[in-house]
């Protein structure tokens, strides 16, 4: 229920309904009238007009006037939609708005003004219209924001329409399965000859229509019982059209549906749109969101070797992307790779599947290596329950459903201690296994058992098989035995017109048994009852209000009970080799008829438990163990969760046999109470629009007010969207968004809030600006002087300490004692990693391969930091000098490991940045580089200019940022000022000045550990404070100055703390005033 309206507002929006009111007579509007139906006589039988739904055996009697020359609400009490008492009609939480609306028969070529749209509820007739507005009947939301009595939330309006649509689909789906045998008329979208460009959708449309995609190669079979689905589900779509879109169809939004077993597909409205090429409507996002409930997702992957046969690593690749795709906002999820140990992990505990961490996981999985190495079960299953356990205690998790998805192609030990082990673990953690076994060399007596022991389902899948669709369908899973009356919300950006759009999607069950199967998922975008700028502007918070309710809803476990029967069924489903048990037999599973629960048995669904958690959050745990260290409950805690949340602590007695002959009905709508349970109670994650839950109006027990939260960022094109943008044609273009969501990208929501962020904490700390000197005095070592590249600092006043409110800085990583170090490179003449030592090697090896770096990486540019007259042709090397320094390498590891630990997901890629990744890495940088390069932490190679007296202080001291700009300006700052371009890094380089090295430039080729990088093009002092709160709250780790970008000169790099740079090899060189 919304918030109440002021009431100068609810006067002005009811003034103006009463105005339109009096424009409409009962013959409706003069421009658009009411109109006899020449066809009527023809459907007439006696003194009634029979009605038989498309795809159903029953017929109904309705008024011989039904439509006929006048407004009149001609629904009302009729079934099967609006008929109190009707058997199909108890399904219904609530009925459609349109039951209680006035509308008549209109011609089309006589209605200007105001919509119409085309009726289907005669098959045979082509041409016959109505129109709600004609007879003054109003939108659901112009009556909800007048404050009219009866009006629903907006919410709950598309709770209402989603259920009839599921009505008539499952009705429709009852009378002809098993029995099609005529194929049901549609209108195709591919392509559309009747549609027209409307401005406002960006594309051609024909409002009036809906429109039908058959997805090939189904069977005839398959195709009919898809055609006659989605022909009668097309009335409720052509009806909610009708009564909730404008007269120019100028608001975006879509009211669609996708078949289970077909991937057929119906959206209103019809579109001149032809999909590309292996579209698949159940693999979009918005899709598995609407047929399950929140769930927490492991994706384990084996990365051996042997997934180099018939190219597995990259089926497995796909399929992995797949299954991302399928989760939202509302799931949490994480990826491990193993071969044999732990290849990689992309975070050490779940993370919300918003838009951007998406994004970021799928660009993870572009980055790793897939096939290399043996194989081990034994270590990825491991880190599955320390993932959990680490989840569950930071409440990183759902606290709903928990699987693991386990691919694997090898062979590898796994005995009965370790098969003992992994299914107590499940069973503490309530985890499901779905096992893979790839290829004819996979072991699948391990993968197998792992499944039937944890109520999973194993998966034989040849390499021939597509692995991409057995996988990404895991979710019809989850589907079962939930029979949801709530939709649940996605968010969206339009493809055309980039409008964020909010989806609320439901599923359509097999409900011929007791316990559902999925048909497929119907869902509606809430815009077309408004768009989301009106919701917005609503008072007293009405929009944080919907938007908590949306969340809500979407947030809420769904029950899910599997006895091993049920499992039985859906594991022969896949296969017979599927099934579990030495004596499973076929038909016997086909013919057993499964217990069931007593559905008497519920949730009291207001109890809060004494840590502040509703009964659904226990789904899947032992309450019983509720009083463990684990959950820490008291013994009262406990008995009141056990007495309260029988349903959802698995309480309910198990009927054997099931008394039921079909599947449990919805009696209410979950979206009716008018508090958000993010006010009363503990909600995880994140809400629709991928913030911090929090509460309308005022803070809540534990959730912030919302007008005091972060704000959400703005979704990309295709984040959930219905389709994805189509391959190029003679059409339009699709209906919809992108399946790509790049919220991750440079310039993108995510870095703009964090950059805000930063500078918001910087204002705080602004009256220590001046106090920076004496700071980092405190923090200053005696070492070797040194000038250089690195110092672009000038003095500062003397400083105080940072005021209130002002971020910690974090303290340096010192090195760490011998037992803790790890391991050397293995090209260092020392290998004793627990010793101090440091060393100077010649390199003559290398001098060919950093001549092609320096030759590879120069560029004619000269900046004014260049103080020693022009610029020269060419840079000779003429020297190579290894470092070994292993308190400077071991301090290095250490940083590295700091920053990786610090994060859940992997910092945002530098080849995705402007630029790419830097030139020193692909000119041969990450060939001499010792141990490879950490991408997940963005590790690389840079070029830093000195003397050669100061190459060999740093070698042996490190880099002191106390002596940072002794050299050169600070555009950025304090800190170490590192570049791709040689040319760059030689604008700092100094001779020896009679030296040694008299004559002879240097510079350093380092090992530097970016973290996340801020990109700035402009820099100077207006930047230092923002930067230094930045960096020191760990909003991010280092700065990439784009010069290049902004005055076409060139990229730096700048860290700030010392132990983020290993000076690996000092370079000599001299200046040559040719390229010869």
């Amino acid at each position: 229920m919304a918030p109440k309206r002021s009431a100068a507002f609810a006067l002005a929006a009811l003034g103006a309904f009463l105005a339109a009111e009096r424009a409409h007579g009962a013959s409706g509007l003069a421009s658009c009238p009411c109109l006899e139906w020449a066809g009527l006589d023809s459907h007439l039988v006696g003194n009634h007009i029979v009605y038989k739904p498309i795809g159903s055996g029953v017929s109904y009697n309705w008024p011989a006037n039904y439509g006929n020359g006048a407004c009149q609400t001609h629904d009302a009490g009729l079934a099967p939609m609006c008929g109190q008492g009707a058997p199909a009609t108890r399904r219904l939480a609530s009925f459609p708005s349109w039951c209680n609306d006035q509308w008549c028969w209109v011609s089309k070529s006589n209605c200007q003004g105001t919509n119409f749209m085309r009726s289907v509820l005669f098959p045979s007739v082509t041409d016959l219209y109505f129109s709600y507005r004609t007879c003054g009947s109003i939108d659901s939301f112009s009556a909800w924001a007048a404050g009219n009595a009866g009006s629903s939330s907006v919410n709950l309006v598309v709770a209402s329409y989603l259920q009839s649509s599921r009505l008539q689909i499952e009705d429709a789906y009852q009378k002809n399965a098993g029995s099609v045998s005529l194929e049901c008329i549609y209108t195709t979208q591919c392509s559309c000859q009747d549609c027209v460009q409307n401005s406002a959708w960006g594309q051609k449309l024909n409002a009036a229509e809906v429109g039908t995609l058959l997805k090939p190669g189904t069977g005839t079979e398959g195709q009919r019982l898809a055609t006659c689905m989605t022909k009668a589900v097309a009335d409720t779509f052509r009806r909610v059209a009708a009564k909730e879109s404008d007269a120019q169809t100028s608001r975006v939004g879509y009211q669609y549906f996708a078949d289970q077993a077909s991937g057929s597909m119906i959206q209103w409205p019809l579109a001149d749109w032809c999909p590309a090429t292996g579209f698949d409507p159940r693999f979009r996002p918005w899709y598995a969101a609407g047929a399950t409930g929140p769930k927490d997702i492991v994706i384990v992957v084996d990365v051996s070797g042997s997934m180099d046969t018939a190219n597995r690593y990259q089926k497995s690749q796909q399929a992995a992307e797949a299954i991302l795709n399928t989760l939202v906002w509302k799931d949490f999820a994480t990826i491990i790779l193993f071969n044999h140990a732990i290849a990689s992990v992309y975070s050490d505990v779940l993370v919300p599947v918003t838009n951007t961490n998406r994004e970021s996981m799928l660009n993870w999985l572009d980055e790793q290596n897939w096939k290399m190495g043996s194989t081990n079960f034994k270590a990825p299953i491991e880190k599955v329950f320390t993932v959990i356990e680490a989840s569950v205690t930071a409440g990183k998790t759902s606290t709903c459903q928990r699987a693991v998805m386990f691919l694997t192609d090898g062979q590898a030990a796994f005995d009965e201690a370790d098969f003992l082990q992994a299914q107590q673990k499940s069973l503490e953690w309530d985890i499901a296994w779905f096992t893979y076994a790839l290829g004819t060399g996979a072991n699948t007596a391990v993968t197998k058992r792992l499944a039937c022991d944890n109520k999973g389902i194993f998966y034989p899948v040849s390499d021939t098989a597509d692995l991409t669709q057995i996988m990404a369908a895991y979710y019809a899973y989850f589907a079962v035995g939930q029979a949801s009356c709530s939709p649940s919300f996605s968010r969206y950006a339009d493809a055309n017109t980039k409008e964020i759009l909010y989806a609320g999607c439901l599923p359509m069950l097999e409900r011929t048994a007791h316990n559902s199967s999925l048909l497929g998922v119907a869902c509606m975008d809430v815009n077309m009852l408004s768009s989301i700028d009106q919701l917005k502007a609503q008072p007293n918070q009405a929009w944080e209000q919907l938007a908590c309710e949306m969340s809500d809803v979407t947030k809420k476990c769904r029950h899910m009970h599997l006895t091993d029967c049920s499992l039985q069924k859906l594991r022969l489903q896949v296969s017979t080799e599927s099934m579990c048990g030495d004596s499973a037999d076929a038909a016997s599973v086909q013919a057993q008829k499964c217990p069931c629960l007593d559905r008497n048995c519920k949730d009291e669904e207001s109890f809060l438990d004494e840590k502040g958690y509703f009964c659904d959050a226990w789904i899947g745990d032992d309450c019983s163990t509720a009083t463990a260290e684990k959950w820490s409950y008291s013994q009262s805690g406990q008995a009141m969760l056990m007495q309260k949340c029988k349903l959802s602590c698995g309480l309910c007695e198990l009927k054997d046999p099931c008394p039921y002959t079909g599947t449990e009905e919805c009696s209410s709508s979950t979206l009716s109470s008018s508090t958000c349970r993010a006010c009363e109670s503990k909600v995880s994650g994140v809400g629709i629009d991928d913030r911090a839950m929090c509460c309308p109006g005022k803070a809540g027990t534990y959730a912030p007010n919302c007008a005091e939260a972060t704000p959400s960022p703005t979704p990309s094109s295709g984040g959930l969207s219905p389709t994805p943008t189509p391959s190029p044609t003679p059409s339009s273009g699709g209906p919809s968004p992108t399946p790509s969501d790049s919220s991750d990208a440079p310039g993108s929501a995510e870095d703009s809030s964090g950059m805000i962020i930063g500078i918001i904490v910087g204002c705080l700390v602004g009256v220590a600006a001046l106090v920076l000197a004496i700071w980092f005095f405190f923090l200053r070592r005696k070492r070797t002087p040194a000038t250089s590249q690195a110092y672009a600092y000038s003095p500062k006043p003397t400083p105080i300490p940072p005021g209130p409110g002002a971020p910690t800085p974090i303290p340096p990583v010192m090195c760490p004692p011998p037992a803790q170090r790890l391991a050397v490179p293995s090209t260092w003449k020392n290998q004793d990693r627990t010793k101090d030592f440091y060393a100077l090697g010649p390199e003559p090896a290398l001098l060919a391969d950093v001549q092609k770096m320096l030759d590879a990486t120069w560029k004619k540019v000269k900046t004014r930091d260049r103080r020693e007259g022009c610029e020269p042709k060419r840079m000779v090397a003429t020297g190579v000098r290894r470092v070994e320094n292993n308190v400077l390498f071991q301090r290095y590891l250490a940083e590295v490991n700091r920053i990786k630990n610090k994060r859940s997901h992997p910092c945002t890629a530098l080849d995705r940045l402007r630029g790419g990744s830097p030139s020193t890495v692909s000119s041969g940088g990450s060939n001499i580089t010792a141990g490879g390069l950490d991408r997940r932490v963005n590790e690389t190679v840079l070029w830093h200019g000195t003397s050669p007296q100061g190459a060999v202080g740093i070698a042996q001291n490190g880099f002191d940022l106390s002596r940072a700009g002794s050299a050169a300006g600070s555009m950025y700052g304090p800190g170490i000022y590192l570049a791709e371009a040689s040319s760059k890094s030689d604008e700092y380089a100094q001779d020896d000045n009679g030296g040694l090295y008299s004559g002879e430039y240097c510079l350093l080729i380092c090992k530097v550990v970016l973290g996340e990088p801020m990109c700035l093009t402009a820099g100077g002092n207006s930047v230092h404070t923002s930067i230094k709160a930045s960096m020191d709250g760990g909003a991010y780790d280092s700065v990439l100055g784009d010069r290049e970008a902004s005055v076409g000169t060139y990229r730096e790099f700048v860290v700030y703390r010392e132990e983020q740079v290993y000076p690996e090899f000092i370079v000599l060189y001299n200046r040559a005033e040719s390229n010869q």
